[in-house]
């Protein structure tokens, strides 16, 4: 399961990934995560970090969360 949440230190909400348990949640990139889309057992979301906004993957991982396209505002 993916979602997106503020963690109280900004009020951009980042991406994260929980199992159901406590030690199971794992925020996934410290970026401000938006337009989540599902893609296989991974996901895609767009990520704005400030002149650009960035597509990003995730396989689930916080390794595997990589940006793959840059596009100028």
């Amino acid at each position: 399961l993916y979602f997106s949440a503020a963690t109280g230190e900004s009020d951009d909400r980042t991406l994260w990934t929980t199992d159901g348990t406590a030690e199971g949640t794992v925020e996934l990139a410290p970026h401000p995560a938006r337009s989540l889309t599902p893609l296989g057992e991974g996901a895609l979301y767009l990520s704005d970090t400030g002149d650009q906004t960035e597509l990003w993957r995730t396989d689930g991982t916080p390794a595997e969360t990589v940006p793959i396209a840059a596009f100028q505002e």
